[in-house]
C-alpha cells in the first residue's frame, strides 16, 4: 500500500479514506487520528456546517414565534443568530479560500472585518426598529412562545458548543 508506514514508525499524519497523507485537515474530509488511523475524527470544517445548519433552523424558528408572538426581542435573536450564521458562512468560504493551492492567507482576517461591519449594521438596524415599536406603541407580547423558543434557543447553542468543543485546534498552537 503507498503511502503506508510500518508499525515501528507510526502511522501517517492525518490520512484521508481515499487518500493517504495528501489533504488537509481543514479542507472538510473526515480524517482520522494520528495515534490511531483508524479512529475517524470529524474536521473543524465540517464541525462548523453542522453548527450553520443548527442556526439557521433555529433562525427559521425564532422569526416564526418573534412574528406570532408580537416579540420585537425574539426577532433580534433571530437577527443576532444571523449574523452568527453569516460569520460561520463567511469563515467556511475564508477557510476554504486560505486552504487552496495559491490560498489567500489573509481570508480569515477579511472574513473577521466582514462580521464586525455586519454586526455593525445589525446593531443599528435593530436599534432603530426598537425605537420605531416604542413610538408606535407596543403589542401584547405572547410570553409562553417566546419562553418555549428561548429553551430552544438555549438548547441549540447548547449543542453548537458542544459540537465545536471537540475543536482542539485553538489551544494546542494550530495542531488539529
Amino acid at each position: 500500500m503507498t503511502g503506508a508506514r510500518s508499525p515501528a514508525t507510526g502511522p501517517p499524519p492525518y490520512t484521508s479514506a481515499g487518500n493517504l497523507g495528501s489533504a488537509s485537515p481543514d479542507c472538510g474530509h473526515a480524517y482520522t487520528s494520528p495515534e490511531d488511523p483508524y479512529d475517524p475524527i470529524v474536521s473543524r470544517t465540517q464541525r462548523l456546517a453542522v453548527v450553520l445548519l443548527l442556526n439557521l433552523g433555529l433562525i427559521t424558528a425564532l422569526v416564526v414565534v418573534g412574528l406570532a408572538a408580537h416579540s420585537l426581542a425574539v426577532l433580534a435573536a433571530g437577527a443576532d443568530y444571523l449574523a452568527d450564521a453569516a460569520a460561520i458562512g463567511v469563515s467556511l468560504v475564508a477557510i476554504w479560500l486560505a486552504a487552496r493551492p495559491r490560498g489567500y492567507p489573509k481570508a480569515t482576517n477579511i472574513a473577521a472585518l466582514v462580521n464586525a461591519g455586519w454586526l455593525l449594521i445589525l446593531n443599528i438596524a435593530i436599534t432603530v426598529a426598537a425605537i420605531q415599536h416604542l413610538a408606535a406603541g407596543a403589542h401584547r407580547v405572547e410570553g409562553l412562545p417566546v419562553l418555549i423558543v428561548s429553551a430552544i434557543a438555549a438548547a441549540v447553542m447548547l449543542a453548537g458548543a458542544l459540537v465545536l468543543g471537540g475543536d482542539d485546534g485553538d489551544d494546542d498552537g494550530g495542531k488539529t
